[in-house]
């Protein structure tokens, strides 16, 4: 598990993991905080879910979204018909739409 953190959203500042024993319950929980603007991650009960979620970034899901048009494109255009030649279009359309290049 990597627990390399991205640097804070919001101010670009450094996330501090903070382990907080629960001594009533006898358990830890686990938040990522920033040293800066101290914005900071829900409660979870595991570190590394903690860290997963203050590395999430709503680009992650664009990222992948323009990953997968590509290997439509790719794919599509390679194949030499009039309906995948179609998609193939209307997947660049879309990308180019949005600013990537292909």
């Amino acid at each position: 598990m990597n627990e390399t953190l991205k640097p804070c959203p919001f101010c670009g500042g450094k996330g501090v993991v903070f382990d907080q024993e629960q001594n009533d319950c006898n358990y830890s929980d686990f938040t990522v905080e920033c040293s800066a603007c101290n914005a900071i991650t829900a409660q979870y009960l595991y570190k590394n879910k903690a860290i997963e979620a203050w590395n999430k970034r709503a680009d992650d899901k664009y990222n992948e979204l323009v990953e997968f048009l590509q290997n439509i494109i790719t794919i599509s255009c390679d194949a030499n018909n009039n309906e995948n030649h179609l998609v193939c279009c209307k997947a660049l359309k879309l990308l180019r739409k949005h600013g990537v290049e292909v």
